[in-house]
């Protein structure tokens, strides 16, 4: 979970119960901040971004793809998935120095087909998610091959590996039991134990917007999947039981269907990104908006190929995303889905599998990807006026 911080001159910790995410000032010197959450009704939370360190994409097959993941392990490492060929991912230390490519293309142990992303897990166990073929490789502490076993879906950018064993993968099985569920169960051998439908909403296929969710876990067990193209969270139980959902009814932010369009083409609708917990009482709610000043980008204008994200038949201006796009945090009270605390930033802040940890991108001269990883900081902030 995302806890509560307190302003201190050394370093902060974010803590759930399967990560500890470290900034690089306190790789060597741990320091998590475990006091329970509660936030004063006589005070007002105040949401800030802090730039923890900037990664530079290396050169030949340890560049890393322009569609990848980010997840930052309890030693300060930072995964980023995949590497440039597809078939490995690059390990970066706490300072953003490259370290090593881990995997290489193949079918046999420690070799993967296509990886999609990588978390960290119980006792600091890695796994690597590959959606071609779709499967779950396991690799110790140090980056060894343990095991690896097949599942019956392609896994999505965001999953959990949860800390008694087994899994929680937002996607779409391909059976007939499948459809219409959108976060699927996996027992420690990739068996799916449930599958969960939305609440209040339908799936169906070749709806791309609709299906896409993005996964949390509060320190109480409960599971937070945020839809992608509505403002809603729902809330599940560690069996997969409904809890709820938490909705904003906002005019900003109106349900929508479809394909993503390329944000140089045609105005952005908005996303719903992430949901990270904030201890048991909150949420906070990571939105793309559209820039207020947005205005479409010409073929004419449009930058080389190398600095350009594919998205479907189309690109997007990487640099230019400042002009196209704004980040909006929103603290929400868990149970009355009150909306505590606001802010709203320049720019596309992508989060990461890690909760709370974000992460801006450019493209350098030589037209490689440089990331900067930021982590959000929610403050107790001022009393509110009487």
């Amino acid at each position: 979970m995302v806890i509560l911080m307190r302003a201190t001159p050394y370093c902060f910790a974010l803590r759930n119960p399967t990560l500890l995410l470290v900034t690089a000032s306190c790789a060597s010197a741990l320091m998590a901040l475990t006091a329970p959450l509660a936030l004063s009704a006589q005070t007002v939370p105040t949401v800030k971004l802090e730039k923890l360190t900037t990664i530079f994409g290396a050169r030949g097959d340890t560049d890393f793809t322009r569609d990848y993941t980010v997840s930052v392990r309890r030693n300060g490492e930072i995964l980023v998935a995949p590497s440039r060929d597809i078939s490995s991912f690059v390990v970066y230390g706490p300072d953003g120095v490259f370290r090593r490519v881990v995997g290489s293309r193949g079918g046999g142990p420690g070799e993967f087909g296509v990886v999609r992303s990588v978390i960290e897990g119980p006792s600091d166990s890695i796994h690597v998610f590959e959606s071609v073929p779709p499967r779950i490789s396991v690799l110790s502490p140090d980056l060894k091959f343990v095991r690896v076993f097949q599942i019956p879906l392609s896994p999505s950018r965001s999953m959990l590996a949860l800390p008694g064993g087994g899994y929680i993968v937002p996607g779409r099985l391909n059976t007939h039991d499948g459809l219409g569920n959108t976060v699927h169960y996996l027992r420690h051998n990739g068996e799916v134990a449930a599958s969960v439908a939305s609440i209040g909403t339908q799936v169906l296929p070749g709806l791309v917007a609709e299906n896409r969710r993005s996964v949390g876990l509060a320190a109480d067990g409960t599971v937070l999947s945020a839809h992608f193209s509505r403002y809603q969270i729902d809330l599940l139980s560690a069996s997969g039981d409904s809890l709820g959902s938490i909705t904003r009814s906002v005019d900003w932010f109106q349900p929508w269907s479809g394909r993503v369009s390329p944000l140089h083409v045609a105005r952005p609708s908005p996303q719903l990104r992430a949901a990270f917990p904030l201890g048991d009482c909150c949420v906070i709610a990571v939105v793309q908006v559209a820039d207020s000043r947005w205005k479409a980008i010409g073929p004419a204008q449009v930058p080389q190929k190398s600095t350009t994200e594919t998205v479907g038949d189309e690109t997007a201006p990487v640099n230019d995303y400042h002009k196209l796009v704004d980040t909006v945090f929103e603290v929400l009270d868990r149970n009355s889905g009150a909306l505590l605390a606001r802010h709203r930033v320049d720019g596309r802040y992508s989060p990461t599998l890690s909760p709370g940890i974000l992460a801006t991108e450019r493209i350098d001269g030589d037209g490689h990807t440089v990331l900067s990883i930021w982590r959000i900081i929610v403050n107790e902030g001022e009393n509110k006026p009487r």
